[in-house]
């Protein structure tokens, strides 16, 4: 009987990027309230934490929103939670990969940080989060307090068109919740974004906008419904899982060589700008 070729699921990073209190940690807890471990048949993708730390995060996180009736204090250090993408079909249910969300404090979205710098290259995809209520009412905040950010986008987007790298891009609006209903919102949410979408257009990125609104139930079973935006972390890491589906389908065939003789092959998923810094021999070598 000839041995099976098991392939292994596949590794991504993703980087959670936005000003501090923003709202980050929030919606990550909030939507996996609603996507971790579901057993609807009629779910068709779910997500299961990959470790017990990372449950445990996020049950942590939803224990203060259920018994303080507030949203958790603003991250204040680096947190890396890890989930499993499940997949439920006619053959049955399969793992489709496993990714890395890193969610970084506002304060170290620079690009003279050398830790942030590191997060950029191992990356694959990236979720930058932007105050909805901010961006509507105040006429300077994506030139003003969300310039950091913005900034930090177009720093990966740019080395992503550059390269032409298979990369994602998610951009959530915050706060949508505390907005008023009023007609056209979301036309107006739209023109106020337009600038920084204008860019990411003329460099030819993979990017989707999605609008998030988080109200905490205090009491309740599951402490935060997510109003909106929910889907925003499936397409980021569906999106990211079939953007190097073909990557990976070389990454085996490589394997494969090496097994006939070849040569050693790497098989650790790096992220698509770690690929692009390691294939560039300069890159290591002092100026």
């Amino acid at each position: 009987m000839a041995p099976q070729l098991v392939i292994p699921s596949k590794t991504f990073t993703l980087l959670s990027i936005g000003q501090r209190g923003v709202g980050k940690t929030v919606f990550l807890a909030g939507s996996c309230a609603h996507l971790l471990e579901r057993r609807d048949p009629s779910q068709l993708l779910w997500f299961e934490s990959k470790d017990g730390d990372s449950r445990k995060q996020i049950d942590k996180i939803l224990e203060y929103m259920a018994r303080t009736g507030e949203y958790p204090p603003a991250t204040a250090a680096v947190s890396t939670f890890q989930f499993s993408l499940k997949c439920r079909s006619a053959l049955g249910t399969r793992t489709l990969c496993h990714f890395r969300w890193q969610d970084i404090p506002g304060e170290i979205c620079h690009v003279l940080d050398p830790a942030f710098r590191q997060m950029i290259l191992t990356s694959n995809g990236c979720c930058t989060f932007l105050d909805a209520e901010a961006l509507l009412e105040r006429e300077g905040y994506l030139l003003e307090e969300a310039a950091g950010v913005i900034e930090q986008v177009m720093l990966i987007a740019n080395l992503v068109a550059l390269n032409r790298l298979q990369y994602a891009f998610t951009l959530v609006l915050t706060k949508c919740d505390r907005l008023r209903s009023q007609p056209q919102l979301a036309v107006r949410l739209d023109e106020r974004l337009q600038p920084v979408l204008a860019q990411l257009q003329v460099l030819g990125c993979h990017y989707r906008v999605f609008q998030s609104g988080m109200v905490l139930r205090a009491g309740a079973p599951v402490p935060v419904e997510a109003t909106a935006g929910v889907d925003a972390l499936v397409w980021l890491v569906s999106e990211v899982n079939k953007a190097h589906r073909d990557h990976w389908t070389q990454t085996v065939g490589r394997w494969l060589a090496g097994l006939l003789g070849g040569g050693p092959v790497n098989q650790t998923e790096r992220g698509a700008l770690g690929a692009l810094l390691a294939s560039q021999p300069s890159a290591s070598k002092p100026h």
